[in-house]
């Protein structure tokens, strides 16, 4: 919802308007105005509001008189909802007061019905709208948006009875008392009384009005009351007479009033917060705007443009801050590589005292591959439990002491073991490969080569031993 909203009710020669500033939970009431003429004269009006100087708002909500506007429910057999809007007039036309082309009109869409889908006209007279315009603009005020008076209560209605499908409301005007009947979906129905008529009329007249509405719709679970004269009246009687449970309308919930917003009491200005609150607390209640074609203030450049630069502004700022973020996290993300070289380095230096560091990271990748490497020809015999040194010493007990035995390689693979010596005769080699095989880890010894050698007295051999486990 816009971040402030004015709510505007103008008629006979007084204005009441309630500035309304929106949160995301709720609203705040900053400041409620009713400004009043002897004479009753559009022009003094205009000089008394523009000396009270009311404060500025985003959005301006009025309220027409509902007595200049009236009201018909269609119903359409199709579900679209653009179609709907556009065939709703058309429907209704023939039950119309004046043509079309001489009317202002809005529609709003109240949901599916056994026919097809169900939507509430609201219209007034082109000339009607256009004489409130004329009058706002004497006190300095240019809407944004207008509703019928009566539907304009229908928000603060829907905030006080959300359980209650089906509720009436009743503004006592000082001249004008307004009806409301709301249903699931929205408004159903509008009704203008005159605020001349005494206590007994007024009821009786009310009466009738509930009675016609009840025949139609399904009854109201409550009615409340609010405007000037709501405090003063006898809810016990109301109860009586109309057989109806009567209420004060509540404030909604959702909204507080500053502490220098008003003196006027409530619920005295109903119909004007209700429109102010159209901007962004309306659900299930009046969606209508009769600010309709040449009246639409989207035809105005001014407006758009201001918008379009304030969302410039919006931009910019966002992308400042974007890039100072951006910036901060970069800087941020230097030191902690900085911290962390000097960390590398460091445990480099302490590790590898003797080695000069100029990649380190890729230096002891190599050192530990190296490592690796090492260790896995050197542990890659089968009984992990053995190592190459015990196996050698083992290898070494094994040969008879008499034989005179050189050992010149000695290889550990994966699963065997490789020698390369020498001794004194091929008998020797037989003697050595008969004791190596009584060794139970040794799965199977082969000589693989043995030869003469260039010196006298001395035989070349190699043997393969094949390892395994002990059974």
């Amino acid at each position: 919802m816009p971040r402030t909203i004015l709510g505007v009710v103008l008629a006979r020669g007084e204005l009441t308007a309630v500035h309304l500033r929106g949160g995301w939970k709720g609203a705040t009431v900053t400041r409620v105005e009713h400004i009043t003429t002897p004479s009753g004269s559009t022009e003094e009006l205009g000089a008394a509001v523009l000396t009270a100087d009311l404060p500025r708002a985003d959005a301006l909500i009025a309220g027409l008189p509902s007595d200049q506007a009236f009201s018909r429910i269609v119903e359409l057999p199709f579900s679209d909802r653009a179609k709907v809007v556009r065939a709703a007039p058309l429907e209704a036309e023939e039950t119309l007061p004046l043509p079309l082309e001489q009317l202002v009109y809005d529609v709003q869409v109240l949901g599916k019905s056994p026919g097809g889908t169900q939507a509430f006209l609201a219209a007034a007279g082109a000339q009607a709208v256009t004489e409130l315009i004329g009058d706002l603009e004497t006190c300095g005020l240019r809407p944004q948006g207008i509703d019928v008076a009566a539907l304009g209560m229908s928000a603060v209605v829907r905030h006080a009875a959300p359980a209650e499908p089906w509720v009436a409301a009743l503004d006592l005007g000082s001249d004008l008392h307004q009806a409301l009947l709301l249903g699931p979906g929205g408004p159903r129905a509008f009704h203008a009384l005159s605020g001349a008529s005494s206590s007994a009329e007024l009821l009786g007249e009310l009466g009738g009005v509930l009675g016609a509405w009840c025949e139609r719709f399904t009854p109201p679970a409550v009615l409340y009351l609010s405007g000037a004269a709501a405090l003063e009246q006898d809810l016990d009687a109301w109860n009586q007479r109309l057989g109806l449970p009567v209420q004060l309308l509540p404030l909604p919930a959702n909204v507080v009033t500053a502490s220098a917003g008003s003196d006027l009491p409530w619920p005295t200005w109903a119909i004007p917060l209700g429109l102010a609150l159209k901007e962004g607390y309306a659900k299930g209640a009046s969606t209508i705007n009769l600010l309709q074609g040449s009246f639409a203030p989207a035809r105005e450049s001014g407006p758009w443009r201001r918008k379009a630069a304030t969302a410039a502004v919006y931009l910019t700022l966002l992308g400042g801050l974007w890039a100072a973020a951006m910036w901060n996290r970069v800087a941020q993300k230097e030191t902690q590589y900085e911290t962390l070289k000097t960390a590398i380095r460091t445990t480099f230096q302490q590790v590898l005292p003797g080695v000069r560091a100029q990649l380190e990271l890729d230096q002891m990748r190599n050192q530990v591959r190296e490592l690796e490497e090492r260790a896995e020809s050197l542990g890659s015999l089968v009984d992990r439990e053995v190592s190459p040194l015990s196996m050698l010493r083992e290898i070494s007990a094994r040969i008879p002491e008499e034989l005179e035995v050189e050992f010149r390689d000695f290889t550990v693979e994966e699963g065997r073991v490789r020698i390369e010596g020498s001794t004194t005769s091929f008998d020797a080699i037989d003697k050595i490969k008969a004791d190596l095989i009584q060794y139970p880890r040794f799965a199977t010894v082969v000589v693989s080569d043995a030869k003469a050698g260039v010196e006298r007295d001395k035989v070349l051999f190699k043997l393969t031993i094949t390892l395994g486990r002990e059974g």
